[in-house]
């Protein structure tokens, strides 16, 4: 009774952790199918026709649903306010450099564009004083998000200008965009014009969404199938003294 009742038990719990790890393979494989189609809807955006600052979605004006304009390409018609432009360490591939963040004031409010980065001799802009776009501009680029700052990221600098990480809110405060009702909760990444000189340059980031659920997924069934083999094991221990004791009695 005891030895029906430990097979019975051990069988049972054996069933129901091979259900569980195999929804769990199967939940992934879900989870693989809605990334790919969220990857295909940023690439579309990031690719798509730019649409008018003026006439965007009242969502991404929305700092609740405006996720989901990321990479979503507008254009706008304004005047760059340079003598408040934020300054944001960019690493790169010859050292560091500096994302130049400006205000940008249009008709439906002002917003700040990541105009692109500069090498650190030219952290002036006394420097580059022929990339410092004067008067009415008309620009395109790509909305991007504002960050939240990571458990080993130094903290923004206001006073000497050094940004490390995408506060919007502290950076229209450095800007004087005091208007939040009627800034959008974006920044803008510049896709052109690019200023003369070649000053600040242009840098879109690499639309990077991890998508590791297909490895996920094999992880959950190779343990689900592992879990079959070592009850498949567990199995055959309990049967061969039976066997042997049934054999050593038939002689």
């Amino acid at each position: 009774m005891t030895s029906s009742r430990k097979f019975i038990g051990f069988s049972l719990a054996t069933l129901i952790l091979f259900a569980i790890l195999c929804s769990l393979g199967v939940w992934q494989l879900q989870r693989k199918a809605w990334k790919e189609a969220l990857i295909a809807q940023v690439e579309a955006r990031a690719s798509g026709a730019p649409a008018d600052l003026k006439d965007i979605p009242p969502e991404w004006r929305d700092p609740k649903t405006v996720d989901g304009a990321d990479f979503a390409r507008v254009a706008a018609k304004g005047i760059f306010d340079n003598n408040r432009e934020l300054l944001m360490i960019s690493a790169q591939r010859n050292g560091a450099g500096w994302m130049v963040i400006t205000r940008f004031d249009t008709e439906e409010g002002a917003v700040l564009v990541m105009r692109g980065v500069v090498p650190d001799r030219l952290k002036n802009p006394a420097m580059r004083a022929d990339g410092q776009l004067a008067g009415e501009v008309s620009i395109i680029g790509r909305i991007r998000m504002p960050e939240q700052a990571g458990s080993f990221t130094p903290a923004n600098d206001v006073a000497r200008n050094q940004w490390f990480w995408r506060d919007l809110a502290g950076m229209q405060r450095a800007t004087g965009i005091h208007e939040a009702s009627r800034a959008p909760p974006f920044f803008i990444e510049l896709e052109q014009p690019v200023p003369p000189g070649g000053w600040p340059r242009p840098q879109l980031d690499e639309i990077n969404l991890r998508n590791d659920h297909l490895q996920y997924a094999i992880t959950w069934f190779a343990l689900a199938g592992v879990t079959v083999v070592m009850f498949g094991l567990w199995l055959r221990s309990q049967l061969r003294p039976h066997v042997g004791k049934t054999a050593a009695n038939d002689a």
